[in-house]
């Protein structure tokens, strides 16, 4: 016994040793630009071995009124999102809803009749059959064949043009949408090639065909009621509001405000619920606290539980954070892999060991990484996305400070 209280005690030392190590690199780094006025404030948190080493906010959730941010304010996570729904439409998979590899169509028959357009760009591009069907796997893991454009300005292809002309958006019903995207074609064969896309917005419609729940209660119902997420949702109540940050840009070497959190777009019951992420239109995004991810990340480092409540299966944990576009090269924009709903060892900190991130628009980030036992979270509202490389920033005090086992 004398041995092992020995040990545990050297390491507890070392875990304190890191946290202090951790929290003064970071605070060097956020504080700096929170004081030159660079960013408006931000929210980090580093947790290993089951140890919080790093909660701590800087700045400001409201410049203008001078309100400060604080460890439980509300962010729009944007795509982080995406692994949430990935979770609850496993979980749907655990229960036989549905298999993998079950055409798309059986579950949303508005996208029974697609074509592909081959040769975009050139003189020959032409309209050609599916050589097989849209697999749920597919919107799990970006294969469909679908893409995602908001705006003019971000149009890249044929396609692209098409969604723009058709109005294809979350602002409507997914009734609306997926019978708006099925008259445009498919940019490639499904499974042929990798593109961020329409893909997870569409598995959250799924889900709610299935279940027959919105995608605001079924998650609420499998995943945050569980994990006691309380701040987590699609929208919020009135008494939280002052919890919500402001997402700001900074032009004119100023700070400007983008959305003040006293608009009314998490206060109201949207008419449509993103799987994706919902930026940047009238789409119901989910929002979350530092706490409340931080619970569903150590769920998904656990392999499925969290405090007795089981919310996965082992196996099916598995399949989510294992590369599932192995073999695809054909790719939108250059990763390592990916699972369902997450980049698998992509950013910085992950080495060779497995480990799982993504990032959200405004600039949101998290990592779980398995062989080190670790969870981190960075969580502010700013907008371009890779604005002053904050997010490599907060990875990379991560890789100074805290050793990879």
């Amino acid at each position: 016994m004398g041995r092992i209280a020995l040990t545990l005690s050297c390491c507890l030392l070392v875990l304190q040793g890191w946290s202090q190590s951790v929290e003064s690199a970071m605070d060097s780094v956020m504080q700096k630009y929170v004081n030159q006025e660079e960013l408006h404030g931000c929210v980090t948190y580093v947790q290993q071995s089951g140890k919080v080493l790093l909660r701590r906010s800087y700045g400001f959730k409201d410049v203008e009124q001078n309100e400060e941010m604080t460890n439980d304010a509300i962010f729009n996570i944007a795509s982080m999102a995406k692994i949430v729904t990935a979770v609850g439409a496993l979980k749907l998979y655990e229960e036989g809803k549905f298999m993998l590899d079950d055409p798309v169509k059986d579950y949303l028959p508005e996208l029974g009749n697609l074509q592909v357009l081959e040769n975009m760009g050139t003189d020959s591009a032409v309209l050609v059959p599916l050589q097989r069907d849209i697999t749920i796997r597919d919107l799990f893991r970006h294969t469909a064949g679908f893409g995602y454009v908001q705006n003019k300005e971000e149009v890249k292809d044929e396609v692209d043009s098409l969604y723009i002309a058709y109005e294809v958006d979350l602002s409507n019903t997914s009734e609306e949408f997926l019978n708006r995207i099925s008259q445009a074609p498919l940019k490639y064969q499904p499974g042929s090639q990798w593109e961020y896309s329409y893909s997870n917005d569409i598995l959250g419609f799924l889900v709610e065909r299935i279940s027959q729940k919105s995608l605001h209660d079924y998650l609420k119902e499998t995943i945050f009621i569980p994990l006691g997420m309380e701040s987590t949702g699609f929208y919020i109540s009135e008494e939280n509001a002052s919890r919500l940050t402001n997402i700001y840009t900074h032009s004119d070497n100023q700070l400007q405000t983008v959305e003040g959190r006293s608009s009314d777009h998490f206060l109201t019951k949207p008419t449509i619920y993103s799987g994706g992420g919902g930026m940047p239109n009238d789409a119901g995004a989910l929002v979350s606290t530092v706490d409340d991810f931080a619970t569903f990340c150590t769920m998904l480092l656990q392999h499925g539980s969290y405090e007795r409540k089981k919310v996965l299966q082992p196996p099916t944990v598995e399949l989510l954070i294992s590369d599932q576009i192995a073999g695809i090269e054909d790719r939108s924009f250059p990763l390592a892999g990916y699972g369902f709903g997450v980049g698998v060892n992509n950013q910085p900190y992950h080495g060779k060991t497995k480990a799982i991130s993504w990032t959200g628009a405004y600039n949101t980030f998290f990592l779980i990484n398995y062989e080190s036992n670790l969870v981190a979270i960075f969580l502010t509202q700013h907008h371009p996305w890779g604005y002053l490389n904050i997010m490599g920033e907060f990875a990379s005090v991560l890789e100074k400070t805290i050793p990879q086992h």
